[in-house]
């Protein structure tokens, strides 16, 4: 499953400069959020010049003693990493963008108001995103405009784990369906069918299906894996993405039995069969088989 970011729109209500290279750091929430308030200022030659209980408002937490220490040890962070130079005066803190410390310079235009957008969007607890994350999902994608990734390519450049970035997609979807970006967002999953397979002969074949997340979500048996794969890429009404692995069997009764032991032990999503016996299962470990990759389906 691949997703991408399509017609990307700048409104006239103003912009502000984000450094691409920003994405590729290991930052935490608050260094990253306190550096896009600090550039948000930078775009209209404004500096930060504020209590910290200010930018706690902006930062989305709670004005507490707990909250100020985290903030001061997280300016005092972003200073050692060469990206901001501060001063305090009594409770005024003052903070100056520094991009010293980036090799990447490339300036992204972002409008304003998504920036707010996405600070003040709120969703249920179940699905909650820290704006941080949300907005890294975001301009990851707006940099990108156009161009096709899987959540594990997501993942790799912005720091973020997978389960965080579904969350940001699923989020980034119901702003989109509620007009809050103010232009033609849409996140879009993308399918491919010019699949090419190498030739395998006729044999007792077991096979597997994995998703992105090593989930097993289908065991099937054939005797021609090229035609039987390529009729589950040709299924939509199943989500066969991921990556196929096969195992060879000596006959069609040892086959038939492998099949109906690893159904019932993983009971993979898309099997509807041999779920029920209970009996099969104990047998499952004296199997060790020897899995091959076969080919990486891009649906």
């Amino acid at each position: 499953m691949r997703y991408v970011l399509k017609n990307k729109n700048i409104s006239d209500k103003g912009t502000f400069e984000f450094y691409k290279g920003l994405l590729n750091m290991e930052l935490n929430k608050h260094e990253f959020k306190i550096l896009t308030m600090v550039l948000a200022l930078k775009n209209d030659n404004k500096i930060y010049s504020g209590k910290l209980a200010n930018m706690c408002e902006f930062l989305n937490i709670g004005k507490n003693s707990k909250n100020n220490k985290n903030i001061k040890e997280t300016i005092n962070d972003l200073s050692e990493k060469g990206l901001l130079v501060y001063y305090v005066n009594g409770y005024t803190w003052t903070l100056i963008f520094k991009d010293s410390a980036l090799e990447n310079k490339e300036i992204l235009q972002l409008d304003k108001a998504w920036l707010d957008t996405v600070r003040l969007f709120r969703t249920d607890e179940n699905n909650s995103v820290d704006w941080s994350n949300l907005l890294k999902v975001f301009i990851f994608l707006f940099s990108n405009n156009n161009k096709v990734f899987t959540i594990e390519e997501i993942s790799r450049v912005t720091n973020l784990s997978k389960d965080i970035i579904k969350k940001a997609l699923a989020a980034i979807k119901e702003i989109n369906a509620a007009g809050g970006f103010g232009c033609g967002f849409t996140i879009e999953r993308k399918y491919y069918n010019n699949h090419t397979f190498s030739e395998k002969p006729q044999s007792f074949y077991l096979y597997k299906y994995e998703d992105i997340n090593r989930e097993i979500v289908y065991i099937g048996q054939t005797i021609s894996l090229t035609q039987r794969i390529q009729q589950h890429t040709q299924d939509k009404l199943q989500d066969f993405s991921g990556i196929v692995y096969y195992v060879e069997c000596g006959s069609k009764e040892e086959m038939d039995f492998l099949e109906k032991v690893l159904i019932n032990y993983y009971k993979p999503k898309f099997n509807v069969i041999h779920k029920d016996r209970n009996d099969l299962t104990t047998k499952l470990i004296n199997i060790n088989l020897n899995w091959q990759f076969y080919t990486k389906i891009t649906d």
